[in-house]
């Protein structure tokens, strides 16, 4: 009897040594930009930049054993899209945060979705309809995010965000925040886990999230610095070398 049992004990470690291991819990970040319209420039330098984080985070192991996955929403610049992709993220419960909608009417627009759902928003709401890529576009205008080659020291990250994928063009405007707020969320689910021992929920990564210092490329919680550009021959040019 006693050799039966060992045997069938056995039989039992040999079948759990032949499992795949358990898959990897996944939390979601929502991500809302114009992927089509006028301002789709700013939805591609956010979503590859988001991508580029994630792939980072996910190399490394994680967020305390959670797997991120990003869950995009085209809102075309437009009012009542970014309401819709508002409502999209608010009832898939495995969100517990979202970054957009990078023009100001559509992130005030789907704000108080957001806050009723409380879902955590990282705001990039301050890119000026005037400043879209243009053919014929002339004059200045005023950003509060550089673009990343105007920015000294990101040779070797601009090189790992064109690898994303196949022709992937240089990043702009839209493209450094997006990849700092998806690591200040991160940071902010690992604070969370921490606290509360348990899985990220939207209220203990908007708890942590306030208290997130990244030292990256971009101070999130300060006020943006403005960046004046003005058009020539159909490029934005930095009218001041930053420091």
């Amino acid at each position: 009897m006693t050799g039966r049992i060992l045997r069938c004990a056995l039989l039992v470690m040999m079948l759990s040594a032949c499992l795949p291991p358990p898959a990897p819990r996944v939390l979601k970040i929502g991500l809302v930009a114009p992927f089509e319209g006028h301002a789709r420039d700013l939805g591609y330098d956010a979503v590859y930049a988001a991508r580029l984080a994630a792939r980072e985070i996910n190399a490394g192991g994680g967020i305390g054993g959670w797997r991120v996955a990003l869950v995009a929403f085209d809102d075309r610049a437009e009012v009542e899209m970014a309401r819709i992709a508002a409502r999209n993220l608010a009832i898939d419960a495995e969100v517990v945060a979202v970054i957009g909608h990078y023009i100001p009417a559509t992130t005030e627009a789907a704000g108080p979705i957001y806050a009723e759902a409380g879902l955590p928003l990282v705001a990039l709401g301050g890119v000026a309809e005037e400043s879209f890529t243009s053919p014929e576009a002339e004059g200045c205008f005023v950003t509060p995010y550089p673009f990343p080659r105007d920015v000294p020291g990101l040779e070797a990250w601009r090189a790992d965000y064109v690898a994303v994928g196949p022709h992937v063009p240089e990043p702009g405007r839209a493209a450094l925040p997006t990849y700092e707020a998806v690591y200040v969320i991160a940071e902010a689910v690992a604070d969370a886990l921490a606290a509360t021992r348990g899985a990220p929920s939207r209220a203990s990564v908007a708890a942590a999230l306030p208290a997130i210092r990244r030292a990256g490329a971009l101070d999130f919680w300060a006020e943006a610095a403005p960046f004046t550009y003005c058009w020539e021959a159909g490029q934005p040019v930095l009218q001041e070398v930053l420091p």
